[in-house]
């Protein structure tokens, strides 16, 4: 169990730091000043909305070691009581974010109405995204032919059988 515990971390920090890398690599200076209290209000603000404060944890988990590579804070929004409807608030907003967290069944939604970006050019270069399970790469970030997301979270589902009642049953 600890193995998966340990790479499904190692996996969110490595796609969250791709993500990040990818929307910010042309804008960050590797000879910018470390961020410190006295300078936060420098460092380039990301806005990020999700369904819910949950969905947000991975960010949060991560967010000093981002600060600190890529010079970047994270602005979070999660409106109340919209786990089950984001997408009619944000489809009626007018507000924009740079980071989406959303449920990629939703994803169609999102490029449909132009609010998501293709970023095939940052993972057509990048062999660390065949390391993906080709299933949550082409479910989970890809839709009409490009890459839009990219995956941060994984989910294991297991069935397990007691053989002696399939013995017993048979066909019922």
């Amino acid at each position: 169990m600890n193995r998966f515990v340990s790479w499904g971390k190692l996996l969110i920090y490595f796609f969250l730091i791709i993500l990040i890398g990818s929307l910010v690599g042309c804008r960050a200076n590797p000879n910018a000043p470390v961020p410190t209290e006295e300078n936060r209000s420098s460092l380039i603000t990301l806005k990020v909305v999700a369904d819910s404060e949950q969905a947000i944890e991975a960010f949060r988990m991560e967010e000093k070691a981002i600060r600190e590579k890529f010079h970047i804070r994270f602005q979070y929004f999660y409106p109340d009581r919209l786990s089950d409807h984001l997408e009619d608030f944000l489809f009626a907003s007018k507000d924009t974010y740079d980071l989406y967290i959303l449920f990629p069944a939703k994803l169609p939604e999102y490029v449909e109405r132009e609010m998501l970006l293709p970023l095939d050019s940052y993972t057509s270069d990048d062999p660390s995204i065949q390391e993906i399970i080709p299933i949550y790469r082409n479910l989970y970030m890809h839709y009409g032919g490009h890459d839009y997301g990219v995956v941060y979270d994984g989910d294991a589902h297991l069935l397990f059988y007691r053989k002696d009642l399939f013995e017993k049953y048979g066909a019922e």
